[in-house]
């Protein structure tokens, strides 16, 4: 992803892509970003109160940062779901995220705690999609691969059979922004939010 940011902004020595963990954006001063997105990061942090504050203490006072993440399960139960046909016999699939996270009532708590103020909240119908199905076939494929990460080579090749069998079943044609597509539909959680009139609690 950094690398493929990195070729379209090359032109732009304004632009600068960098790898660095969310709960640390100490290379960032105070009050940097006019705009700032953490796109289905949050639940993942090692920390999310920590990281969410970072999201604060870098937003500049009249910035605006999109946060989004997952309102129901949905992908990880495609997950779920192709891993019991693999391993029917085996240990059940281990949601990568505490249940928590699919309400965004918590969400938002840890937005709030973090000093920002959520403006808007907003649960929407979104697809997992790609503009033919072998390409969401691929995206579902990388999304899983942790998930799949103990898996034979033989149990990985059968799991591709049956990540391409649901999505032939499931995939629904829809447009977008590019043109149109194909995709899985699944529901995100959308929140904006600026910076509270208290201020950034210390990180």
């Amino acid at each position: 992803m950094i690398s493929v940011a990195k070729g379209r902004f090359s032109s732009h020595p304004n632009v600068h892509a960098a790898v660095m963990p969310g709960e640390d954006l100490s290379s960032f001063p105070d009050d940097t970003f006019t705009h700032s997105i953490t796109n289905l990061g949050l639940m993942f942090f090692a920390d999310a109160d920590k990281g969410a504050k970072e999201i604060a203490r870098t937003l500049h006072p009249d910035g605006v940062a999109v946060v989004t993440g997952w309102a129901k399960q949905a992908p990880f139960k495609l997950i779920q779901e192709i891993h019991d046909q693999i391993r029917p016999d085996g240990p059940p699939f281990k949601l990568p995220v505490p249940d928590i996270w699919f309400d965004p009532e918590h969400t938002k708590a840890v937005l709030t705690g973090a000093g920002l103020d959520v403006h808007t909240s907003t649960e929407l119908e979104v697809h997992m999609g790609a503009e033919t199905a072998d390409g969401v076939a691929d995206i579902l494929t990388r999304f899983s691969g942790r998930a799949f990460a103990t898996y034979s080579e033989e149990e990985k090749e059968k799991a591709a059979g049956v990540i391409k069998k649901i999505v032939r079943e499931r995939a629904v044609p829809f447009t977008r922004p590019s043109g149109s597509g194909v995709g899985i539909k699944v529901t995100g959680s959308i929140f904006v939010v600026r910076r509270g009139s208290e201020g950034v609690p210390a990180v």
